[in-house]
């Protein structure tokens, strides 16, 4: 009898072990493997078809301008980004890895662009992982082998990704994207941001899946073991020092920087180099705090002079258009309230008391006390900024109807912050009180897609949303309450009373976001359009750098822009002159061509 329980008590110990080890080993990625780049597809497109792309636009440009006008997009997401590797696990309804390789077949035999750059999270990007970008990169360039006219021009880039907890410590996202190839001529590494307390809020934020996950969903247990490898691999390599020089650091840390102006100098000033810094996602409210604007970016220096191009339009929606009504209202010591709505814009701290006030009168309580509680929760979501929703027990999406949108925007950002919009950038002045100069953005403007896919181009073709947009979510309803818990919710009874911020300090992963609502707003994305005097790397560079550029909401469509002065001097797009008669402007627009059926 003494073996026989000895025996037992040695299997289940044995089991205990093998448990814990599991577990443990399945959040620390020790089961995991590193994600790969891929290979790229060896076959160039054909030169004459190539050529004949060039020569249908120039028939329509005429004889009077021998640029061509190229298409690209200069904000392209793998799963080397951690969000993007989040989306594509099964429980998010992911079909799995979209290596960098796959973003250049993409550009290349899909959505046919002239041009694209990868530009993964930095925060992301270990110096392992950043010497795969470059070189998968170049292996893309090295297909283009048609000279003068290749049929794909790839650049090496990453995204900083910045979010501030209010608006004086919000400077948002920002692109770098270097023009030439080589080590040399690109960053040593990829530069991420820091939020509060000098931490990446990506690698703050970034949690392993549960072991419980890869258990439940056993087929596809190994995405689940490759995520929490990525993500345990991001926490173990060392920050670099913050005082050592950029161009004097290891190769081996991960590089932070807190600021535009401290992103520049890591850049420009110490490691020499010309990249174009790209603003983009400016008034998307799902990370923007409300009240954010343009004014500290301004400040000489935050090095506002070296964001010559925005991303005026993506995959999350037009950032240009300026607003008068308020998404919170602002006094002169800071204090933050919650606005009135208008015609054609309801602030969501407004419907959230609103939702309040409906609950308090279906309860039967008092008028009195349904207003109070109702002010209660305008201040509530107001105090959380892009957490209110979570003052509101058991809101669904539905009922927040259309709060936070610009309905009379073309195509709008969610949860629209109008101070950040493009605009508005376009109008800010920073005055120097001591020097009397005065500063303001001078942009050229393209958009993009923000495809966290590998699909560089998705708005070619306004089909298949869930695949070439953000638009996912828990696979099952099952799902959705493990990853976003509602155990408040009682549709029998919902509570009558918000929650205010005191109660809501410990928020859980993607409750801090509309996560359900924000994918409602998302859509295929825009591209990027160049005058460009030919293919090569450096005409399509030169034609960014004179911000002879336009941005598209998806299709290729062509537009020629001008102005001629009163001495009779031609100004191309994106040129600056300084006049005291106004200047006649020449548009010419035609549609996107009819494509083909084929490649989706």
């Amino acid at each position: 009898m003494r073996r026989i329980w000895f025996s037992l008590a040695a299997v289940l110990a044995l089991v205990v072990i093998l448990g814990a080890g599991y577990w443990f080993g399945a959040q620390r990625g020790w089961l995991g493997r590193d994600n790969p780049p891929g290979e790229v597809n060896a076959s160039a497109l054909p030169a004459e078809a190539i050529t004949a792309r060039d020569s249908a636009t120039r028939a329509i440009a005429g004889s009077s301008d021998s640029n061509v006008i190229l298409f690209g997009d200069f904000h392209v997401h793998t799963t080397y980004s951690a969000d993007a590797f989040q989306g594509s696990l099964p429980i998010l309804g992911g079909t799995g890895l979209h290596p960098i390789a796959e973003a250049c077949d993409f550009a290349r035999y899909c959505s046919a662009l002239d041009f694209w750059a990868s530009t993964d999270h930095a925060e992301s990007i270990t110096p392992k992982r950043w010497q795969q970008i470059k070189d998968t990169v170049r292996s893309c360039q090295k297909v283009s082998s048609n000279g003068d006219t290749p049929d794909l021009v790839s650049f090496i880039g990453f995204e900083w990704t910045q979010v501030g907890v209010t608006p004086e410590q919000h400077y948002g996202h920002q692109n770098v994207v270097f023009r030439d190839l080589d080590d040399d001529k690109v960053s040593a590494r990829a530069i991420a941001a820091t939020g509060i307390g000098g931490e990446s809020a990506m690698r703050r934020m970034a949690r392993p899946i549960s072991p419980l996950v890869p258990a439940a969903d056993f087929p596809n247990r190994q995405l689940y073991f490759d995520y929490n490898r990525l993500i345990s691999t991001l926490r173990d390599t060392p920050s670099c020092d913050s005082v050592t020089p950029s161009d004097q650091l290891p190769g081996s840390c991960m590089e932070f920087a807190p600021t535009p102006g401290a992103l520049v100098r890591k850049l420009v000033d110490e490691q020499k180099l010309a990249p174009l810094i790209i603003p983009h996602g400016t008034s998307w409210g799902m990370y923007t705090p409300a009240g954010s604007n343009w004014y500290k970016t301004l400040k000489p220096e935050n090095r506002p002079e070296q964001l010559s191009i925005v991303e005026i339009h993506s995959g999350h929606g037009n950032s240009e258009e300026f607003r008068a009504w308020e998404e919170v209202s602002i006094d002169s010591s800071g204090r933050q309230t919650c606005p009135r709505p208008v015609s054609t814009y309801l602030p969501s701290c407004w419907r959230a008391g609103e939702i309040i006030r409906e609950r308090c009168t279906t309860a039967g309580l008092k008028v009195d006390e349904c207003e109070k509680r109702a002010a209660a929760a305008r201040q509530n979501y107001v105090d959380m900024s892009i957490a209110g929703h979570l003052t509101v027990p058991g809101a669904r999406a539905a009922d927040w109807l259309d709060a936070g949108q610009c309905t009379d925007c073309f195509l709008p950002a969610f949860n629209y912050r109008p101070k950040k919009s493009v605009q508005a950038g376009l109008a800010a002045t920073h005055f120097d009180d001591k020097t009397g100069q005065m500063t303001r953005f001078n942009w050229g403007f393209i958009s993009s897609s923000d495809n966290h896919r590998a699909r560089p181009g998705t708005g070619y073709k306004q089909y298949d949303r869930r695949s070439n947009t953000e638009a996912g979510g828990p696979a099952s309803e099952a799902l959705l309450n493990q990853m976003m818990p509602q155990e408040d919710w009682d549709d029998e009874n919902p509570q009558p009373r918000s929650i205010p911020q005191d109660q809501l300090l410990e928020l859980p992963g993607l409750r801090l976001v509309e996560y359900e609502r924000r994918g409602s707003f998302l859509r295929a994305g825009g591209l990027a359009a160049v005058h460009a005097a030919g293919r090569s790397r450096e005409e399509i560079w030169n034609a960014l750098q004179r911000r002879e550029t336009y941005g598209t909401s998806g299709q290729k469509i062509l537009l020629w822009f001008s102005a001629t002065d009163a001495k009779g001097t031609r100004l191309a797009m994106g040129s600056s002159a300084s006049t005291k008669a106004s200047p006649t402007f020449t548009v010419k627009a035609a549609g996107a061509f009819k494509q083909k059926p084929g490649c989706r």
